[in-house]
């Protein structure tokens, strides 16, 4: 519910509405318009209306004879328009409850479910059942009073039933144990039984107590209700009609206390609408205050004063708790309950029993028949096209950005493909006749280098080592390379001795090279041993050292 609201009843013949602003979690009643009645039944005319066709001429006059400052409203239906069904559950599962719902509201019903546009609540009992209380008005009607706010360019802050803003309006001590609100105006008549405050069942009870108004409409060309009060009251033998459908209706109303009602010491009865203060709780029994039904309707404006009343309520209950009635009254709350302050104007209808101030109920209600969403919806609602040109902004930006990116991405694939075919040409020159893929040929690469270090790494460990034959050889070598005329024939070289046999010369070269191998530092101070013989052509040597 937005900040402010027309509260409209929507009954077809007795049109009003209250102007309401939210303050937190209250709402306060601004400004209360005129009651104006509508005729239903037209005679004379050749061919009938609709309830629709009619309703919506009515609501239309309405409204042009009261403009409305605001653009917010609610509406009201009376509870004779709407079905009302309580069906009890043998489990708890809220999930399954609303599973087979529908199953079961088709079977307690006429028609085709369809046809209506329904409600419910949930309320979890003893024994593991569950309550579903199920409000259905005809889907006709709720679609004309959305597709009315549409055509009006009105925001529709939801429709309730009237049991329902009655039940919303009852005060926080009375939402303890069971309650009966038994709401008797020219409008319609209900009785609410209410359980700690929510809604459990629902019983309307059609009279002609409008019909008597529309007949003395019929005969005037007043619409206001105050006036009408004055043409009434010029002619009381009209009344009569209304004291016998007041008279009928109190026994209606006890016939269903009686079914409704097992104790009746732990009830609290409250009465509300115009003729609330005729009614009275006497003998467990809802009875009539008859002497007063005259003064009640001529003097509507004064009945409703909530002074009086309450006092008059306050010492009932003293009396009560007193004991001071007779054994057969028990001890129950009874007040008789309407405006709360004096009023610029009859309170014909249902709207008359709201208060200056009451808690704010009207936000997700589970009983409304049209839901304005969460705040966000709401937001959305009212800012369509603002709300169109951000996403439309945000899309164009999003695609650039996107398109931006799928540029970039397509030139580094481009680079990626042109770095890919270099790579491969490379691999083509260092591995012919390759086929490998760059993966597979990097692969093969790096097992190539690693087997290349490995035999660099033992070509290293080769010329690092510390050849002693090898040098002694070299040795050994160079000695018989600086003497041409020698010849080396067999050498043998172990842990502890050497020996090398040969042909030379002469003795003269024989002692030099003997002398030379003196010099070596494997045979220093070592004995060197000389044996030699005379051949035809030189002289073969041995020389032995051991070492």
């Amino acid at each position: 519910m937005d900040r402010r609201t027309y509260v409209l009843s929507a009954h077809p013949g007795c049109i009003e509405a209250n102007y309401v602003e939210r303050r937190g979690s209250e709402i306060n009643l601004l400004t209360r318009l005129d009651s104006q009645f509508f005729l239903i039944k037209e005679s004379g005319t050749a061919a009938e209306s609709t309830v629709l066709e009619k309703f919506d001429k009515n609501l239309n006059n309405y409204i042009d004879s009261h403009p409305l400052k605001d653009t917010k409203v609610l509406f009201v239906l009376p509870s004779e328009e709407i079905t009302f069904r309580t069906l009890l559950f043998p489990f708890q599962d809220i999930r399954k409850i609303k599973q087979v719902l529908p199953f079961e509201l088709g079977n307690e019903i006429l028609g085709h479910l369809e046809d209506y546009h329904y409600t419910y609540q949930i309320k979890l009992v003893d024994e593991g059942q569950a309550k579903a209380l199920i409000q259905l008005v005809s889907r006709e009607k709720r679609d004309y009073l959305v597709d009315f706010c549409a055509k009006k360019s009105w925001e529709l802050q939801g429709i309730f039933s009237s049991a329902s803003l009655l039940a919303g309006l009852v005060s926080h001590d009375w939402k303890i144990g069971k309650c009966f609100q038994v709401y008797v105006g020219v409008d319609e008549c209900f009785v609410s039984v209410l359980y700690e405050g929510d809604l459990l069942t629902v019983k309307s009870f059609p009279n002609r107590i409008f019909d008597v108004v529309e007949n003395h409409y019929r005969q005037s060309e007043e619409q206001n209700a105050i006036e009408l009060r004055e043409k009434l009251a010029d002619n009381t033998e009209n009344l009569k009609p209304i004291k016998n459908e007041l008279v009928w209706l109190c026994s209606q109303i006890n016939l269903f206390l009686m079914s409704n009602v097992e104790d009746y010491s732990n009830i609290s009865i409250s009465f509300h609408g115009v003729f609330a203060s005729l009614f009275q709780w006497q003998n467990q029994r809802v009875s009539l205050k008859t002497n007063h039904i005259d003064q009640q309707i001529l003097e509507a404006d004064n009945s409703q004063s909530s002074l009086k009343q309450f006092q008059t309520s306050e010492s009932v209950e003293a009396n009560l708790i007193d004991g001071k009635q007779s054994l057969a009254m028990v001890d129950s709350k009874i007040r008789i309950r309407g405006t709360d302050e004096p009023s610029d104007r009859n309170p014909w209808g249902i709207l008359g029993d709201m208060p200056k101030r009451f808690p704010n109920f009207f936000d997700r209600h589970p009983l409304t028949h049209f839901s304005q969403g969460t705040p966000a919806q709401r937001f959305v609602k009212q800012n369509k096209l603002e709300l169109a040109a951000v996403i439309l902004l945000s899309i164009i930006f999003l695609g650039s950005l996107g398109g931006n990116s799928f540029l970039q991405i397509k030139t580094k694939q481009q680079l990626i493909a042109h770095a890919d075919r270099q790579l491969q040409q490379q691999i083509s020159q260092i591995l012919h006749n390759s086929n490998l893929q760059a993966e597979q040929a990097i692969s093969h690469l790096n097992n190539l280098i690693v087997q290349r270090k490995q035999v660099l790494k033992l070509s290293n460990n080769f010329a690092d080592r510390n050849y002693i034959s090898l040098k002694f050889l070299e040795r050994l070598t160079n000695l018989m390379e600086q003497n041409n005329k020698l010849s080396l024939e067999r050498i043998e070289f172990s842990s502890d001795r050497f020996s090398m046999n040969g042909a030379i010369d002469s003795y003269e070269n024989l002692q030099k090279l003997k002398s030379k191998l003196e010099i070596f530092p494997e045979f220093k101070e070592k004995r060197i041993i000389e044996s030699n013989r005379k051949s035809q052509e030189s002289i073969l040597y041995r020389i032995t050292v051991d070492l």
